[in-house]
């Protein structure tokens, strides 16, 4: 394989890891939400406002 093969493919892969960590944050949050402030619903307006 080129040279620009491989950049390509290295280029896939981390835009991967962004979305994974992009969704793992997510995850984190929305947990963080239901466990400490789903009944304030502080949490809901901070992602609905971050979105």
């Amino acid at each position: 394989s080129t040279i620009k093969e491989n950049n390509e493919e290295q280029e896939v892969n981390e835009k991967i890891t962004t979305l994974l960590d992009q969704q793992e944050k997510e995850a984190f949050i929305h947990k963080l939400c239901t466990t400490i402030c789903c009944k304030a619903r502080i949490c809901l307006s901070k992602i609905d406002y971050e979105a």
